[in-house]
C-alpha cells in the first residue's frame, strides 16, 4: 500500500509540474474617444472679410439693425459680434482682420476717392464684449508725393501685450526719419479698452520692450 501511495503522489507531482500556470487576465484600458470633427459652414457670398482661425474662420457680413456682424462659421451657437463701423467709413471702407488671443481684430481702410491709396485707417476689437468698435490709426496731415496724398508719415500699429490691445507709433513712409511723430499720434499711443461704448486709450502701463508683445499681422496701407 505504501508503495502504491508513493507512486500516486509522484504522478500528481509530475502532472502539476507539466501543467502551465493559468494565463493572467489582462483588461485593456479603453482608448481615448476621438473628438468629433468640426463641421464649418460655407462662406456666405455676401462676406466682406474672411479671418482665418485654427478651425473654422470668422466672416464679416452685413448685419441687421447694426452695421455689420462678425461671426464664426462653425455651425454652432458660437458668439458673434455686432460691428459698429466708423462713421468716417460711410460705405467707403474695405475690411481685413486677424484672430488673436484677444479675439478677432478688424482693420478698416477708407479709400481716397481720387486715388487708389488709403485716406484713413481704423482698428476694431470687441475685447470680450458683444460689440466690436473702432479707433483711428492715423493722425496728422497727410504727406504729398507725385501730387498725391499718401497719408501721414507715421501711424499706429496694433500689438497684443498680454491681455491688452496696444497701439504704438511707427513710421510708414520713407521720410519718417526726418520728421517727428505728431503730438496727437503720440498721445493716442498706449493700451486700449472699451470705455463708454468706445474703443479708447486708457491709463494702463505697457511694456517698455515691445519684444514682449506680438504684432497683429495686418497688411497696413
Amino acid at each position: 500500500m505504501r508503495a502504491v501511495a508513493l507512486a500516486v503522489l509522484r504522478a500528481l507531482v509530475g502532472v502539476a509540474a507539466c501543467t502551465p500556470p493559468p494565463a493572467e487576465l489582462i483588461t485593456a484600458a479603453p482608448g481615448p474617444t476621438a473628438a468629433p470633427a468640426v463641421s464649418c459652414t460655407p462662406v456666405p457670398a455676401e462676406a466682406l472679410a474672411y479671418l482665418a482661425d485654427g478651425t473654422c474662420p470668422w466672416v464679416l457680413v452685413p448685419g441687421e439693425g447694426l452695421d455689420m456682424t462678425l461671426r464664426r462659421l462653425d455651425g454652432t451657437e458660437a458668439p458673434s459680434h455686432d460691428v459698429m463701423v466708423p462713421e468716417a467709413c460711410a460705405g467707403r471702407c474695405s475690411y481685413s482682420g486677424a484672430v488673436t488671443v484677444l479675439g478677432p481684430v478688424l482693420l478698416a481702410v477708407r479709400a481716397d476717392p481720387n486715388s487708389e491709396l488709403a485716406e484713413a485707417v481704423f482698428v476694431g476689437a470687441a475685447l470680450g464684449g458683444r460689440v466690436l468698435r473702432f479707433a483711428p490709426l492715423w493722425f496728422g496731415r497727410p504727406a504729398v508725393g507725385d501730387s498725391t496724398q499718401q497719408g501721414p508719415v507715421y501711424g499706429l500699429a496694433a500689438w497684443v501685450c498680454g491681455d491688452s490691445l496696444v497701439l504704438m507709433p511707427g513710421p510708414r513712409l520713407p521720410g519718417a526719419a526726418s520728421e517727428e511723430a505728431p503730438r496727437a499720434l503720440r498721445e493716442a499711443a498706449g493700451a486700449y479698452e472699451l470705455v463708454d461704448e468706445e474703443l479708447r486709450r486708457v491709463d494702463r502701463p505697457v511694456p517698455e520692450d515691445m519684444k514682449q508683445c506680438t504684432r497683429i499681422p495686418f497688411e497696413l496701407p
